[in-house]
């Protein structure tokens, strides 16, 4: 890569610096977007938590990437269960995370991921035009988890190292996510509550110009239905925020007798509904299930003026065999297309995979 001097003014393509900017804020773009750093974090990077939706905090299985959802997900199921998930963007933009958890029989549970996001590169000129080289944009977290579990409650947290680079310009990041999940104790139920992203910033872009953390509240809970192969849950993010829509003052929906022009205003159940993630997963066999899942906000933030497609759809499949498992998901952001994601888990002790909540529907 060529090198140039970053004390000068740098101008990137501004399709790019538009990809880069809403992939930072991603998914929480718009009215609620645009102000918090490191938005890479709340990113869905692997197939199952993108395949329901995007959201959750209730569903408690044996993927260790869920450690990235809610920390109390964390479970001895998970124990030497090892996973690798990667989605193309746009525009060149990628997105990878790992994941791994065992469990001790004195201290309990942990886990240790890592999610990475690589913006590709782009041409860097001055204002006038000359081009001065290249430059690149990443991001990236580590990832510490650990869980306890005492009856049928399990509390867990998370400790983050976040870094993020942008044309030479670097931020450092610490965060703390604290969970707890509440399993029944003869039904397939779970209730899930997450505050996430507890901390701040200790290395800005600017200096004196403060980088806010992606901060949220989010609660949930994952029902299995007793004579059915469908597990299907319901979450809750931003619940410290009622208003969370993005009312567009330059947005005509239409004119009165008037000719006066009418715009567009969010109304009560509209913006209600953006606080809620649905996802489902039908449960075929032990080992292949299908997932589905829809982001109310997604699709009302993301659309067209006329046309939304399918965007705040998405779904997925898994297949395991014996060790190994396969993970794949669509989603639907909006009306340019659907985004990919893979996960490969494997259980590199060569043990079965078990759940703590049964995968077969009952006879």
């Amino acid at each position: 890569m060529q090198r140039f001097p970053f004390h000068k003014k740098i101008i990137l393509s501004p399709f790019r610096l538009f990809i880069i900017a809403s992939f930072l804020y991603m998914p929480l773009c718009a009215q609620i977007g645009g102000k918090n750093g490191f938005e890479f974090i709340n990113y869905p990077g692997n197939a199952k938590l993108s395949g329901i939706g995007g959201m959750n905090v209730s569903s408690k299985d044996s993927d260790p990437n869920m450690i990235f959802s809610n920390p109390a997900l964390l479970s001895k199921e998970m124990h030497n269960w090892a996973s690798v998930s990667y989605n193309r963007y746009y525009a060149d933009i990628w997105h990878s995370n790992v994941a791994y958890a065992f469990d001790t029989k004195k201290l309990g549970s942990f886990g240790a991921g890592m999610q990475y996001t690589e913006f590709g590169r782009a041409t860097a000129t001055d204002e006038t035009g000359n081009i001065l080289g290249t430059t690149f944009a990443n991001e990236y977290a580590f990832v510490v988890t650990k869980s306890h579990t005492i009856g049928n409650y399990t509390l867990g947290a998370n400790a983050k190292l976040a870094h993020s680079q942008i044309a030479g310009l670097t931020a450092m990041m610490g965060l703390i996510d604290m969970g707890g999940v509440f399993k029944h104790p003869t039904r397939q139920f779970t209730i899930g509550l997450l505050i996430k992203n507890i901390g701040g910033s200790f290395k800005n872009y600017v200096p004196g110009q403060q980088v806010i953390a992606p901060f949220d509240v989010q609660a949930g809970f994952t029902y299995k239905l007793e004579h059915m192969p469908l597990r299907f849950s319901l979450t809750a993010h931003h619940l410290h925020r009622w208003d969370i829509a993005y009312d567009d003052p330059n947005r005509i929906t239409g004119y009165d007798l008037n000719g006066n022009p009418q715009y567009e205003r969010v109304g009560f159940v509209d913006n209600l509904a953006r606080h809620f993630v649905l996802g489902g997963e039908f449960i075929l066999a032990k080992g292949f299930h299908i997932r589905a899942g829809y982001n109310h906000f997604r699709r009302r933030e993301m659309n067209m003026d006329n046309y939304s497609g399918l965007g705040g759809f998405s779904f997925g499949a898994m297949l395991r065999i014996k060790r190994l498992e396969l993970g794949y998901t669509t989603a639907f952001y909006h009306a340019a297309g659907a985004r990919n994601f893979f996960t490969v888990m494997v259980n590199i002790a060569g043990r079965s995979k078990s759940s703590e909540m049964p995968l077969t529907s009952p006879q």
